[in-house]
C-alpha cells in the first residue's frame, strides 16, 4: 500500500521539477516517482514511464499525479488509464485537480469523466453509423427493413 508518482511533461518544455517537488510534498519518495517526457498524441500505456508504473504497482497502491491531463490528453485516455487503474484496485489521486477518490467529491469527478467518455464514445459510434449508411445509400444499397 505505497504511493507511487508519474510525472509526464513535454520534448518542447522537459522540465520536471514543479511536479517532483509536489509529489514529494504529497508523500511519495523520489525512487517512486516514474516520469514521461513525450508528445501528448501517445497513449498512456504507450509511454515507458507509465508502463514501469503499472509493472511496478499491485493492488492497494495509489498513484499520484500533479494534474489528471498527466495521464493523457483526451478524455477518452485518461478515462481508460482511470479505468485500467481502478480494476487493478490502483488508487489515483491528482493533487492540482482535487481528484482523489477516497472522498466523495473525488470520486463524483472520476464517475463524471467516466460518464462524459462513454458518452463521447456513444456519439462517435453515432456517427459513424450514420457515415456507413449515407455511403450505403450513396452505393445503391437498400437500407433498412423491407417495405
Amino acid at each position: 500500500m505505497g504511493l507511487l508518482g508519474y510525472t509526464r511533461v513535454s520534448p518542447a518544455m522537459p522540465h520536471t521539477g514543479l511536479q517532483v517537488s509536489a509529489l514529494a510534498a504529497a508523500g511519495v519518495e523520489p525512487r517512486d516517482v516514474f516520469s514521461d517526457v513525450t508528445s501528448t498524441a501517445r497513449r498512456a500505456t504507450n509511454r515507458a514511464g507509465m508502463r514501469r508504473v503499472l509493472q511496478t504497482a499491485e493492488a492497494g497502491d495509489t498513484l499520484v499525479v500533479w494534474r489528471i491531463d498527466c495521464l493523457g490528453r483526451s478524455v477518452v485516455d485518461v478515462v481508460n488509464t482511470v479505468a485500467m487503474l481502478r480494476e487493478r484496485g490502483i488508487q489515483l489521486r491528482s493533487l492540482e485537480d482535487g481528484i482523489d477518490p477516497e472522498t466523495t467529491g473525488g470520486l463524483l469527478m472520476l464517475d463524471l469523466l467516466v460518464d462524459l467518455a462513454e458518452y463521447e464514445r456513444e456519439l462517435v459510434a453515432e456517427r459513424r453509423s450514420a457515415r456507413a449508411r449515407t455511403t450505403a445509400r450513396q452505393g445503391g444499397a437498400k437500407v433498412g427493413r423491407p417495405p
